[in-house]
């Protein structure tokens, strides 16, 4: 049952992949798998037909979703009201990071910090869940210009974001506590768990600890995080940091299965 599980989910995720790469080589690879289920795992013509209908199934999910992607600006609006509904990341006079805007479209935001002061008043301030206004610029992100390179407009269609958000000024001191839901308790407990390391935590060892313990490899040397890949040993810390992570999560969904609530 559990084989017959995974490759149902197989062909399902060859109908997702169908809708954004589909040519000669996907077709060949899927008939190759066609092959396979019918030679090597010995499913009758009914049973494919059944992984061909999934696979059409999530092919027209996958559409659909792209279909309701539409943006509900036109590219000349200034004034939003933000809520950073990730961690942001702040990275030298850098703040970068992901927002959702009033009209409940996500926006990546990208904002110049003007002092070291308001830099470390960013770092001790910004929470998840938290609503401020903003103006600035929209712009539309940058396809590919290189054939098989990456595609940043792409990337960011699929997670349903369609603008990059560059805030001239941000009001922080008018910014509200948008809720407080389990998901935003749960990642801003995270958030402060980040933040007590990096300031208890010597600097050299602080990014390591970070990625070791929430999976989070942004604080790490870009020296020593490209010498890690090139060792192939970077994937310990993506694992070690979803360990732990699963763990937290299975704990607090355990949490409000039993009706336990989140207290400030």
């Amino acid at each position: 049952m559990a084989r017959h599980l995974i490759l149902l989910a197989v062909s399902a995720t060859f109908g997702v992949t169908a809708h954004s790469f589909f040519n000669v080589r996907l077709l060949i690879i899927i008939l190759i798998f066609l092959c396979f289920l019918y030679f090597s795992v010995g499913l009758s013509v009914k049973a494919l037909s059944f992984h061909l209908v999934i696979m059409g199934i999530f092919l027209g999910a996958a559409s659909f979703s792209d279909h309701r992607n539409k943006t509900a600006y036109h590219g000349t609006e200034s004034r939003f009201i933000i809520t950073f509904t990730d961690q942001p990341n702040i990275d030298g006079n850098s703040l970068k990071g992901f927002v959702r805007s009033e009209k409940g479209e996500r926006l990546v935001l990208r904002y110049k910090i003007t002092t070291e002061l308001e830099q470390e008043k960013l770092s001790r301030f910004l929470r998840i869940g938290l609503s401020c206004p903003a103006e600035g610029t929209l712009q539309i992100p940058d396809k590919n210009r290189n054939e098989n390179s990456f595609d940043y407009q792409r990337y960011l269609f699929r997670q349903g974001i369609q603008w990059i958000f560059k805030a001239n000024s941000i009001s922080f001191e008018e910014c509200k506590k948008a809720g407080n839901s389990i998901p935003v308790s749960i990642r801003n407990l995270r958030l402060k768990g980040i933040t007590y390391i990096r300031e208890h935590f010597p600097e050299e060892s602080s990014g390591f600890v970070t990625a070791l313990i929430f999976g989070d490899q942004s604080y790490i040397d870009e020296g020593d995080l490209t010498n890690y890949q090139r060792l192939g040993l970077v994937h310990l810390l993506a694992i070690s940091g979803l360990h732990v992570s699963f763990l937290t999560g299975c704990y607090f969904t355990s949490a409000s299965g039993l009706g336990l609530h989140v207290k400030e």
